[in-house]
């Protein structure tokens, strides 16, 4: 990626980041490992590739238990573009992907788990990988918890969003429709920092992880053309101005509009700044990481 210099009056680390951010989502919670022998039950999970890179040779790492046969496994993919500025948990719920089929993909089988290659993954493209396992002979009769991951050849700037867990599980059947049909931690493919209205430093957002500390400096990385990569340090308290966007608040009815100044301890992967360029034309950045540093508020001056 291209290096350029900022014109900002604050701190500027110019930066040359081939990285990719990739995030990985089972579509269910739970899958079921009590159906008759050599019936299919099909693990899915949902790969994001949230940039600014190509990820190059992207693999999935998928567990399994006994009473799956992953020597028998048939595999499906797809592979959807989502929009700029979208939420990728939010278009999977309104199912607002157009999805094009990709075909099957190479797997491997070693100790209890499915690798398999997906080949490169173009930024802000979303992959629907599909293994179907038949049943065994042999009788489960506990839940199993498991933890699926992805990687590439691409550095990954947050490994965290990287593994996501679901349970297959021979038991629940009394349970009914509704317990199967829980869905998995979507919102992780949106990244760790996500924003909730009423979250303060701090405390658990809804959906997410912990908000980021108060404390220190912030290094914020963002781009305005998905090839250069700029950071910028900021005192945590500076305010920068949000994009409008529309969110969906769970177990509220309707979607509501976010946007104004935020403080910069509150961004999160993927947002979008309003700015101006040195020409003074409004300009839209994208959020590509923001990392907590070890430096005093009072050494650090503000954005413009």
């Amino acid at each position: 990626m291209r290096e350029e210099t900022s014109q900002l009056d604050a701190p500027v680390i110019s930066v040359s980041m081939n990285a990719a951010d990739l995030r990985i989502a089972s579509k269910q919670a739970y899958y079921d490992s009590n159906l008759p022998f050599d019936e299919a039950e099909t693990i899915t999970m949902y790969v994001y590739n949230a940039g600014p890179a190509v990820a190059r040779a992207v693999q999935v790492e998928l567990p399994y238990p006994s009473s799956l046969n992953g020597e028998a496994i048939t595999t499906s993919l797809r592979r959807a573009r989502v929009p700029p500025g979208a939420r990728p948990s939010q278009v999977l719920k309104d199912n607002s992907l157009t999805w094009k089929e990709a075909g099957p993909f190479p797997c491997c089988v070693s100790d209890q788990a499915v690798d398999c290659v997906l080949g490169d993954l173009s930024p802000y493209t979303m992959l629907e990988v599909n293994v179907a396992f038949p049943m065994t002979r042999a009788a489960p009769w506990t839940d199993r918890p498991l933890k699926a991951s992805v990687s590439s050849d691409t550095p990954d700037p947050d490994l965290l969003t990287a593994s996501t867990h679901y349970v297959v599980t021979p038991n629940h059947h009394h349970d009914g429709p509704r317990y199967w049909q829980k869905v998995g931690t979507w919102e992780q493919l949106d990244g760790r920092a996500d924003i909730h209205p009423g979250s303060e430093p701090g405390s658990e957002p809804q959906g997410g992880t912990p908000a980021r500390s108060a404390h220190g400096a912030y290094c914020i990385s963002v781009t305005l053309d998905h090839i250069t990569v700029q950071r910028h340090l900021a005192a945590p308290g500076t305010l920068v101005s949000l994009v409008p966007f529309h969110h969906q608040i769970t177990g509220a009815p309707g979607r509501i509009l976010i946007g104004g100044w935020l403080p910069v301890k509150l961004l999160w992967p993927g947002a979008r700044l309003n700015g101006l360029s040195a020409q003074g034309k409004p300009t839209e950045a994208y959020v590509v990481r923001v990392d907590p540093i070890g430096l005093s508020e009072a050494d650090i001056p503000p954005l413009r």
